[in-house]
C-alpha cells in the first residue's frame, strides 16, 4: 500500500466519526449541545459538512508531512486525491462563510448592525486562534531546546507576524528552520477577515439589479486580479447561494433534500475530483456551487451530515483546522527522534496517524469546551455603543 492510496481516508475517517459519537454520547455538555442545536433554526447539513472539511486539510497535511521528513521539502503532496481534499475544503469554507453571513444580511431587519457583527467574530475567532498561536511559539521553544536562539526585538518581530490573521508571513521562529510548518493554514483567516471587512458595504447592493451588478464587477475584479488562487470564486459563489435561497425562495424546493440530490452530490464530487488537479478557480467553484446548494438547502447525504457524530466533528471544525496541524508536528517531530518517519511503510505510517487523528478530536472537543464556547455570548463592551445586556450571536458560524 502507497501512503497515497484513499483507502485510509476513509476508514481513518470512519474511526473518527467513532470517536466522535462516543464524545457525543459520553459527555453532557455535548448531549445537550447537539440537543439544542437539533432544535435550533439551523443549517444542520452544513454544520456535518464542516467536520468532514476540517478532516480533509487534516488527511492533507498527514500526507504533506510524510513527504517532509522523505525529501526535506514542504509541497503539494503526489496525489490530486490528497492535494484536493483540503483545496476543496478551503473553498467551501468559503463559500459556507459567504452563504450564512449574506444570508443573515439579507434577513437583518432593517440591516446588519455591523458592531455586533464585528463583536461576534472577534469573540467566535480571535480567541482560539491566539491559542493555537501560544501552541506553535511553545512547540518552537520545545524543539529548540528550550533556549531562545533570537533576540528579544527579532522575536518580538516575528510573533507580530504569527499573529496577523495570516496578512503577514511569518518565517523562521526562534531560529526553527521552516517553522511554518508548525500551522500553515493562517493564510486561509486573512481571507475571511477580508470578506467580513466588505460584508457591510456589499449588502448595500445584496438585492435585485444591485446585486446583478455587484456579481459583474466582483467577477471582473477577480478574474484580473487574482489568477494564481482565486479563492475569491467561493465567496461570491456563495453569496450567490444565499440569494438565490433566500430572496428566489430556491430553498423551498424539495429537489434539494431528494435521494436525485444525493446521488448527483456524489457523481459531481467524483467528477471534480477526476477533472481538475486544483481546487481554486472559476471552473471548480462552478462545480462546487451546485453541490454546495444541494447542501445548504438541507441534503444531509441520506442523513450522513446531519448525523450527531457529523455535526460534533463540524462544532468542533475551526479547533480541528487550528490545531491539526501543530498535533500533527508536535507528534511526528518527537517519534522521528526514535523511528524515522521516512523509514516507515505506508501501513505504519497511516496507523500513526489514526492516532494523531484520535488525539486531534479530543484535544478539539476540549478546546471548544474551555475556549470556543464560554467566549461566544461575551457582553458587547458599553464603549461600542450598544447595550451592555446584548450578546454575541453565540451561533458559531
Amino acid at each position: 500500500m502507497s501512503v497515497v492510496n484513499i483507502y485510509p481516508y476513509f476508514a481513518i475517517s470512519a474511526l473518527l466519526l467513532v470517536v466522535a459519537w462516543a464524545v457525543s454520547r459520553r459527555t453532557r455538555f455535548y448531549r445537550e449541545l447537539l440537543a439544542v442545536e437539533d432544535r435550533a433554526n439551523r443549517f444542520h447539513a452544513i454544520d456535518g459538512l464542516r467536520g468532514f472539511l476540517a478532516l480533509g486539510v487534516f488527511f492533507h497535511h498527514a500526507v504533506i508531512s510524510y513527504f517532509y521528513y522523505a525529501t526535506g521539502r514542504w509541497e503539494l503532496p503526489p496525489s490530486r486525491f490528497y492535494t484536493l481534499t483540503a483545496e476543496v475544503g478551503v473553498a467551501l469554507f468559503f463559500m459556507i462563510t459567504a452563504f450564512l453571513f449574506w444570508n443573515r444580511g439579507l434577513t437583518a431587519r432593517p440591516e446588519l448592525e455591523a458592531r455586533k457583527f464585528y463583536w461576534s467574530r472577534i469573540c467566535r475567532l480571535v480567541p482560539m486562534y491566539l491559542f493555537s498561536v501560544a501552541c506553535v511559539f511553545g512547540v518552537a521553544y520545545w524543539v529548540t531546546g528550550f533556549e531562545f536562539s533570537q533576540s528579544i526585538r527579532d522575536l518580538f518581530r516575528e510573533s507580530m507576524k504569527w499573529v496577523s490573521f495570516g496578512f503577514l508571513n511569518p518565517y523562521d521562529l526562534n531560529g526553527l528552520r521552516h517553522s511554518w510548518v508548525l500551522n500553515s493554514v493562517y493564510w486561509t483567516l486573512a481571507y475571511e477577515w477580508m470578506f467580513y471587512l466588505f460584508l457591510p458595504l456589499g449588502l448595500l447592493f445584496a438585492r435585485s439589479i444591485g446585486f446583478v451588478l455587484l456579481v459583474l464587477i466582483a467577477s471582473v475584479f477577480i478574474h484580473a486580479a487574482y489568477a494564481v488562487k482565486p479563492v475569491e470564486w467561493n465567496f461570491l459563489f456563495g453569496a450567490v447561494a444565499a440569494v438565490l435561497s433566500s430572496e428566489y425562495r430556491w430553498s423551498a424546493w424539495r429537489f434539494w433534500r431528494s435521494r436525485i440530490a444525493s446521488v448527483f452530490v456524489l457523481v459531481a464530487l467524483v467528477l471534480f475530483f477526476a477533472a481538475f488537479d486544483r481546487g481554486y478557480g472559476l471552473a471548480q467553484a462552478s462545480l462546487l456551487f451546485p453541490i454546495f446548494l444541494c447542501i445548504a438547502n438541507g441534503n444531509d447525504l441520506w442523513g450522513l451530515l446531519a448525523a450527531a457524530p457529523s455535526r460534533l466533528l463540524g462544532t468542533i471544525s475551526y479547533s480541528i483546522y487550528l490545531m491539526h496541524s501543530i498535533v500533527l508536528f508536535g507528534v511526528l517531530w518527537w517519534l522521528n527522534q526514535y523511528v524515522p518517519i521516512a523509514g516507515m511503510g505506508a501501513l505504519e505510517y497511516w496507523l500513526l496517524i489514526s492516532v494523531v487523528g484520535v488525539l486531534v478530536v479530543i484535544i478539539c472537543s476540549a478546546t471548544y469546551r474551555v475556549i470556543e464556547h464560554p467566549l461566544l455570548r461575551t457582553p458587547i463592551p458599553k464603549w461600542l455603543g450598544v447595550h451592555a445586556g446584548e450578546s454575541t450571536t453565540g451561533t458559531g458560524q
